[in-house]
């Protein structure tokens, strides 16, 4: 179901902000220097990605449960 949804959410609108995608910040942890990078929020999880606007690719950095710690932190282990 969760895996559904994320295609549904990328195939549709990937880069398109809304109440479930926002473009992160890329002066700010979790870094990816000189990527633009994007993060989809499904019930607790959290989705990390970039847009390849060229090829229309979409790479997948990160799928995690969120809980209680931020971004940054569910990426750090």
């Amino acid at each position: 179901m969760l895996f559904d949804l994320i295609e549904e959410f990328l195939y549709s609108q990937p880069i398109k902000p809304s109440k479930y995608i926002k473009e992160l910040s890329s002066d700010k942890p979790p870094y990816f220097h000189g990527k633009i990078v994007w993060e989809i929020k499904i019930d607790d999880y959290r989705i990390i990605y970039e847009v390849k606007s060229e090829t229309r690719e979409v790479i997948i950095f990160f799928v995690g449960k969120k809980g209680s710690k931020t971004t940054s932190e569910m990426m750090e282990g």
